[in-house]
C-alpha cells in the first residue's frame, strides 16, 4: 500500500485527463493538487460531490483548512490521500480475512 495507489485512485474519481507518466508520489500529488485547485476556482460543487463520495470527514476538513498553513488545494489533497489510504488498508484487511474463512 503506497501513496501512488491512493493518488491514482483519487485522480480517477476526479475524471481527470492528467497523464500519469510517473511513479513519483510528489509529482502525482502535484497533479492532484492542480486538479483540486481548478475545481476550487471553477466547479466548487463538483469538488464537494467528490469529497462526499470519497467520504472525507467534513469536520476534519474544516479544521484542517482553518489550521493549515498550506494552500487549500494542498490541504484537501492530503486529506483525500489520507482517506484513500485508509480505504485501501481496510479493503486489504477484509480481503485477507475473507481468504482465511
Amino acid at each position: 500500500m503506497n501513496g501512488n495507489e491512493a493518488v491514482n485512485w483519487s485522480l480517477q474519481l476526479f475524471d481527470t485527463t492528467v497523464a500519469l507518466d510517473t511513479n513519483e508520489d510528489t509529482e502525482q500529488r502535484t497533479q492532484l493538487v492542480a486538479v483540486i485547485n481548478n475545481l476550487l476556482h471553477n466547479d466548487f460543487s463538483k469538488l464537494l460531490q467528490i469529497l462526499y463520495r470519497i467520504d472525507v470527514d467534513e469536520n476534519k476538513l474544516k479544521r484542517a483548512l482553518f489550521e493549515s498553513t498550506l494552500p487549500a488545494a494542498e490541504t484537501i489533497a492530503d486529506l483525500i490521500i489520507e482517506r484513500m489510504l485508509q480505504k485501501i488498508h481496510f479493503r486489504k484487511m477484509y480481503k485477507s480475512k475473507k481468504k482465511e474463512e
